[in-house]
């Protein structure tokens, strides 16, 4: 969907659970479309080992450096019925975005709020209503930070 049209349907100046939940689904399709970490590079310690189950399976000496690819696992055809097509009713379980069992994100359900604040504050920003000529956004998110930074002083 264009920027356009997810603001159509999904954001608002109000939030609401159920076209909050859509969106967090367009998300993280597109998180799966276009993955933030395609691949993790590890080096395999202590002993070979075996990985894998059935015509994945695959004996991995000591030493070999390995590239586990993210990107991959998310357009793997066993487990996403057509992955090259763009899916917001997947399960949102079958993602591998805040990774998987004991690698899972701890912090995933306050990201999937972060994330639904600050995407609804971008798509929406050119559609806020103005009050008294300033542009109002209801959200978590400012338009803009002032960060400033001043040296400590030396003793």
């Amino acid at each position: 969907p264009t920027a356009r049209a997810c603001a159509d349907r999904y954001c608002s100046v109000e939030p609401d659970e159920q076209k909050d939940a859509e969106f967090l689904a367009v998300l993280h399709e597109c998180l799966r479309m276009n993955y933030i970490l395609p691949n993790l590079w590890r080096i395999a310690r202590g002993a070979d080992l075996t990985i894998g189950e059935g015509k994945h399976k695959r004996r991995i000496a000591d030493g070999t450096h390995i590239a586990a690819s993210g990107m991959a696992a998310m357009f793997d055809p066993d487990q996403f019925d057509k992955p090259h097509k763009f899916r917001s009713d997947r399960s949102y379980w079958s993602y591998l975005n805040y990774g998987h069992r004991l690698h899972f994100c701890v912090g995933w359900d306050l990201s999937n709020i972060i994330m639904i604040e600050f995407y609804r504050a971008l798509v929406i920003r050119n559609f806020e209503p103005v009050l008294n000529g300033r542009k109002v956004l209801r959200t978590l998110f400012p338009w803009h930070y002032d960060v400033r930074y001043r040296a400590p002083q030396e003793p």
